[in-house]
């Protein structure tokens, strides 16, 4: 899987601290892990990295939860963590492509 996180296109360390983002709950600023392009960057080449290994697999159950996961405050605190509705959408993102496995292979029934 993918990792899944949302910079907004108007991201500055001021506008965090005075929670003008649409972040529900502007947890972790940005700044910890570097600055924007650099984790952005950083964690697409990450998520790349992934793809790369599960296309190669067979038998692997791959879900791409950055493509997946809607881009906005509603389901991120911050840059990379959930609010409680962006965990529910990560938990039934990441069960239905194993719940398909399993129908596929007969060990689950519809």
């Amino acid at each position: 899987m993918t990792f899944a996180y949302y910079i907004p296109s108007d991201y500055s360390e001021e506008k965090f601290k005075r929670k003008e983002l649409d972040y529900g709950r502007h947890l972790s600023p940005i700044a910890i892990w570097g600055t924007p392009a650099n984790v952005a960057a950083g964690i697409d080449a990450h998520n790349n990295v992934v793809r790369n290994l599960a296309s190669n697999r067979k038998g692997v159950i791959f879900f791409d939860q950055q493509e997946a996961m809607p881009k906005n405050g509603k389901v991120f605190d911050d840059s990379c963590h959930f609010s409680e509705q962006g965990a529910r959408r990560f938990v039934e993102n990441v069960i239905q492509p194993i719940c398909d496995y399993w129908r596929r292979v007969g060990k689950l029934r519809p």
